[in-house]
């Protein structure tokens, strides 16, 4: 019996002193598991110091999580001065504010520059935000020597501006010459088309101008026609060469416009040529129409009957 009064009195003693200690602590006890509780789940803010105690946080998100409000609520990105439009407004904040840090509104915080620095660093000089194929390249060679148009409107920038300039980190957006030879010296070269590169042994066929529009047009290669008011660019020797109608009369008449190809069947031997080349008349046929009178062998003696190539 004593040995069971003992034990009792032993229990109550230290729940006893249990309770005084807890007393004693009072709410410092609970404060510490409750400082203790949270540190586990709590997440270090994405934002620096500018927006911390400065704006609610329902401004930007909702109650049910720290996800952006998508209900029309929400952060206005155009309050900084940069509005978010075209791929831009689809973007994860942490995109382009890596390591909670602020940004300028330079492009090239996130966006590499191809150019290297070339074209300054307004990408929205050039470039929408809808994506990087669309560009302003026209509008803005309207103001050069080169306007775009025919094939070279359609033409990506690098096909005329790319250089490597023997530099290991990749492409060069570089200046080119406003010269159609600058581009297209493979096109004029001899064994791309022969007659540019003429003949020595022969006068008639010396070499061309490098000037391309003046048989080219920049929608295609062909037709080739030759514009007599590009002949005003050529040396007085060239013009001689290249007057046609000092030859055969292209500028007017039923040959007006006719392309090159139509009479020089090959552009290696584009030599002169007769009228019977092109107008298979057979000698019998000459004698006839002309009632016995002697017939021309030459363009030149036909051009003197039928100038423009007209009959009469």
């Amino acid at each position: 019996m004593k040995r069971r009064i003992l034990s009792i009195s032993l229990a109550s003693a230290l729940a006893g002193l249990a309770l005084c200690a807890l007393v004693i602590a009072g709410p410092g006890a609970r404060a510490v598991a409750d400082d203790q509780a949270p540190a586990a789940t709590t997440k270090v803010s994405p934002h620096d110091r500018s927006l911390i105690g400065e704006r609610d946080c329902s401004e930007c998100h909702t109650p049910a999580g720290w996800s952006l409000s998508g209900d029309g609520g929400g952060f206005d990105h155009a309050q900084t001065g940069f509005p978010l439009t075209g791929t831009h407004a689809s973007v994860q904040c942490i995109d382009c504010h890596v390591g909670n840090r602020t940004i300028t509104r330079d492009c090239s915080n996130c966006h590499r520059d191809a150019h290297q620095g070339r074209l300054g660093i307004q990408c929205d000089q050039c470039h929408n935000t809808r994506n990087f194929r669309d560009t302003r390249a026209i509008e803005r060679h309207r103001r050069t020597r080169l306007p775009l148009t025919g094939v070279h409107a359609v033409l990506p920038c690098s096909s005329c501006h790319i250089r490597t300039a023997g530099r290991s980190s990749g492409r060069t957006y570089a200046p080119v010459p406003a010269t159609c030879f600058s581009c297209h010296e493979k096109d004029y070269r001899s064994d791309i088309h022969p007659v540019h590169q003429g003949d020595a042994n022969d006068p008639s066929l010396a070499q061309f101008p490098r000037d391309c529009e003046a048989c080219h047009r920049p929608i295609a290669w062909s037709p080739a026609v030759l514009d007599p008011r590009s002949l005003q660019r050529l040396s007085t020797v060239q013009q001689s060469l290249r007057d046609h109608d000092r030859h055969f009369p292209l500028s007017f008449g039923k040959h007006r416009g006719a392309r090159c190809e139509s009479c020089h069947l090959t552009t290696a031997n584009p030599r002169l040529l007769t009228c019977t080349g092109c107008h298979n008349h057979s000698p019998a046929r000459l004698r006839m129409s002309h009632q016995g009178k002697a017939v021309a062998s030459d363009a030149a003696g036909c051009l003197r009957c039928h100038p423009g190539g007209i009959a009469r």
